[in-house]
């Protein structure tokens, strides 16, 4: 495309894949085909724009001509042209040449119409390999999950066996020495429990460059790090010039931090700076928790780059909207061609979630890509769960993160056992064959798939209304004594009717663990 750069309200938004040469080279096509594609279009537009009523083909359009030439190829649709399109059409970014007064020729109409909607397939062509790419990382990151959750063990606080800190300490600067013959021999130290390291000194600087890593092991997720930069002395004790405290806490979303940080007077005075120091630290206390993070993340971005690709595919749809012969006409073209601009619905974007999964049983099985859906107000919420329950096993519990794969077996057992008491007076066929497929699921976790958690999920569900509709039609008469009735069985029924009940409420919190699970697009599910 000759250099055109048409600007949208995300554009200013960095994806972490960008369309690299795997993408240029697959793209590309002989010149032959391409100016032949170019040349039919631009014929019949020119026809359609020489035809517009009050302008002939030789006329020189102003902005406000062209727009009135396209709305009126929609008027009898009750649509007008968008703006914004006529905007870059006009734009300086476009390889077309304009008069003094800004306006354009015909040809240089339908030249700049094609390189906008070039621009637009180009773009959407891009969306797809990064979407492919990113899909990609994501299965590579569920390997690493499915590996990393057989072997991980958590301590009581939460925090994975041989869990590590890495701190690299950078560099220093603006440090306020203690002593004014001092001659700045400076040096770090860095404190986490009984941990102790040391760098090297620097002589005679007060901007010293480190870049010395340390490795601490982390047991309890309390630890707090103590950051020292000492003075050298030769004659008397070291002194400390600066420390700085960083609670392990700060650091629990397992992000590496590269910040500069004030030292404080190691006295505890107030007032100004005792100079700045560059650190790097990086603290993982569950692998399986962090690659959850990233999946999650390149879901996010997945969906975004989905959104531009309906964006861009919205564009091109509506600068064929004055022209529908456009698409029959590319239709025609070449089908081997691969950079040629295809049917608007060729690009639409029908739903994130047909697209999201690449399981085999989506494409041949209606009832697991149904059973599979996942709407996306439904990652929001989960979100909110995580967190919910996080701030509850840090708090109370004194835990580093929610022991998700342990609540779900203990859940699954409490269900169960209510399940079969249940059942003593009643058939509950539906809250027995979920007890049968929840069973089935946890044991085979190493090959259980997505859907089959939707399918609990649904199954769930169902049994709970089923139950709500059950309690309302059964607690009374059961409760009652009638007419031959003797204590055993008033009290076998009444036994049914309270874990019938007991069984209604604690399903709630199973389906909410299942329904979290279920989010997530892997074979593995999360701990």
């Amino acid at each position: 495309m000759s250099g055109f750069e048409f600007e949208h309200p995300r554009a200013g938004r960095a994806n972490r894949v960008s369309a690299s040469s795997g993408y240029v080279d697959q793209a590309n096509r002989s010149s032959e085909t391409k100016r032949g594609d170019t040349f039919v279009k631009k014929q019949r537009l020119l026809e359609e724009f020489g035809a517009s009523e009050g302008f002939q083909a030789q006329d020189m359009l102003s902005k406000e001509q062209v727009k009135s030439i396209l709305d009126d190829q929609l008027r009898k649709h009750g649509k007008s042209f968008d703006e914004e399109l006529i905007d870059a059409i006009f734009s300086d970014k476009t390889s077309i040449s304009r008069d003094i007064y800004g306006r354009i020729s015909k040809r240089d109409l339908c030249d700049a119409y094609i390189e906008i909607e070039s621009y637009f397939g180009e773009n959407i062509g891009k969306c797809n390999y990064k979407i492919n790419e990113l899909k990609k990382i994501k299965s590579e990151y569920e390997a690493q999950l499915r590996e990393t959750s057989k072997i991980e063990v958590a301590n009581q606080y939460g925090i994975m066996e041989n869990s590590v800190l890495t701190i690299t300490i950078l560099e220093a600067k603006y440090i306020k020495l203690s002593d004014y013959d001092s001659q700045g021999d400076l040096y770090a130290t860095v404190e986490c429990g009984d941990q102790v390291f040391k760098t090297q000194h620097k002589e005679g600087m007060q901007a010293p460059i480190w870049e010395e890593t340390v490795t601490f092991k982390i047991s309890t997720g309390k630890e707090e790090i103590r950051v020292s930069v000492m003075d050298r002395s030769i004659m008397k004790q070291d002194s400390v010039v600066g420390v700085l405290y960083i609670p392990i806490t700060t650091l629990s979303d397992q992000q590496e931090i590269e910040d500069w940080f004030n030292l404080e007077d190691p006295h505890g005075g107030y007032g100004e700076s005792h100079g700045r120091i560059r650190l790097k630290l990086w603290w993982v206390y569950s692998k399986t928790k962090l690659i959850e993070d990233r999946i999650i993340q390149t879901d996010e971005d997945i969906e975004k780059i989905f959104n531009d690709k309906n964006y861009y595919a919205d564009k091109v749809a509506k600068l064929r909207e004055p022209f529908p012969w456009i698409d029959n006409t590319l239709q025609n073209q070449s089908s081997h061609s691969i950079t040629r601009v295809p049917p608007a619905n060729d690009y639409s974007l029908t739903s994130y979630k047909s697209e999201e999964t690449e399981d085999e049983e989506m494409k041949t099985n209606p009832i697991v890509k149904v059973v599979n859906t996942v709407f996306p107000a439904e990652r929001t919420v989960a979100r909110g769960v995580d967190n919910t329950f996080d701030n509850f096993s840090q708090g109370v519990l004194g835990l580093r993160s929610t022991p998700w794969f342990r609540m779900m077996q203990w859940s699954a057992i409490i269900y169960n056992l209510l399940t079969l008491c249940s059942c003593f007076l009643r058939s509950d066929f539906v809250n027995l064959s979920t007890c049968v497929l929840i069973c089935f699921s946890i044991a085979k976790i190493e090959t259980s798939k997505r859907w089959q958690f939707r399918l609990i999920v649904y199954c769930l569900l169902a049994s709970w209304v089923i139950d709500l509709i059950w309690i309302i039609m059964h607690t009374s008469p059961w409760w009652r004594r009638v007419r031959y009735d003797g204590d055993v069985e008033l009290g076998m029924r009444r036994f049914v009717v309270i874990i019938s009940f007991l069984s209604f409420l604690f399903r709630i919190f199973v389906l909410l663990i299942f329904w979290k699970f279920s989010l997530f697009h892997r074979k593995r599910m999360s701990i």
